[in-house]
C-alpha cells in the first residue's frame, strides 16, 4: 500500500511493531513524537500534521532549519523558521555534542531539569536580555514586561540556547550528586559553571541563586553575580 518496506515501516511507524502499547510511552528509548518539517511535508505531498518518531536531541530539520519542537515531551510548541538565528543553530549542534559525550539518557534528564528552570526563567523576566533578540526575531515584538505568559508556544525555542548551556552543567557527575545539604563553595562552583555555559547569549553580568534539591534539580533566580 506504501511502497515502503517492512524494515523502514517498522522504524517510521514503531507504534504498529507487535507487542507496543500505545498508551505507555515511545516504544524507542529516549525518542519523542514530532510533527514532521512542514517544508518537507510540502516537496513531499505529505500529510503536514503527520507525526513521527525521533530522537529527544533532534530539534531542527536539519535539511530546512526548522524549529520541530521542544527537546522534552513535557513541553509543545510550534514550528519555527529559524536558519537566520546562529544561537538556535549553534545550540543545537552543542546539544548533539552533550548527547555524543554522555549518553542520550543522561541528556535527555539534563534536558528535562534545564527546560523547568528557564521556562521558570522566561515566566518571570529573569535574564531577559538573553531571549529578547529571539523573540524580536520570530514575532516582530517583544513582551512590554519581557516575561513570556505560562504555556507560551514560543518559549522553548527562545530558551533552548539557555536550555542546552544548563543542561551541559546539570549532565556534569558534581551537578548530579548536589543534594539540598550541599555546602555553600559547592553551590558557588555549581553557579559559576552555569554562567560560564550561558555566558554566550548574554553581556549582563548575573548569576542564577541556586536553592538545591533532590539531586541537581533547581529554582533558579537572579542576583548579582
Amino acid at each position: 500500500m506504501t511502497g515502503r518496506s517492512p524494515h523502514i515501516l517498522i522504524h517510521a511507524l514503531p507504534e504498529l511493531r507487535p507487542g507496543i502499547d500505545r498508551n505507555t510511552g515511545p516504544p524507542l528509548p529516549v525518542h519523542v513524537r514530532r510533527t514532521i518539517c512542514w517544508r518537507c511535508a510540502g516537496l513531499r505531498s505529505a500529510f503536514i500534521f503527520a507525526i513521527t518518531w525521533k530522537p529527544a536531541e533532534i530539534t531542527l530539520c536539519p535539511r530546512h532549519l526548522i524549529w520541530l519542537g521542544p527537546p522534552v515531551r513535557t513541553h509543545h510548541g510550534l514550528q519555527y523558521d529559524v536558519h537566520h538565528l546562529p544561537d538556535i543553530l549553534h545550540a543545537q549542534r552543542r546539544h548533539y555534542r552533550l548527547v555524543r559525550h554522555n549518553g542520550r539518557q543522561a541528556t535527555a534528564d539534563a534536558l528535562t531539569e534545564a527546560a523547568d528552570i528557564t521556562a521558570f526563567w522566561a515566566r518571570h523576566g529573569i535574564h531577559s536580555d538573553r531571549r529578547k533578540p529571539l523573540v524580536h526575531a520570530l514575532l516582530g515584538r517583544n513582551p512590554l514586561t519581557g516575561r513570556i505568559p505560562p504555556g507560551d508556544p514560543i518559549t522553548p525555542v527562545v530558551t533552548y540556547p539557555e536550555t542546552v548551556g544548563l543542561a551541559h552543567v546539570l549532565a556534569m557527575p558534581h551537578s548530579r550528586e548536589l543534594t539540598h545539604t550541599a555546602d555553600r563553595r559547592r553551590i558557588r562552583q555549581l553557579r559559576r559553571d552555569i554562567m560560564q555555559h550561558l555566558a554566550s547569549t548574554t553581556n549582563r553580568r548575573t548569576a542564577p541563586t541556586i536553592h538545591s534539591s533532590a539531586g541537581s534539580k533547581a529554582a533558579c533566580t537572579r542576583s548579582p553575580a
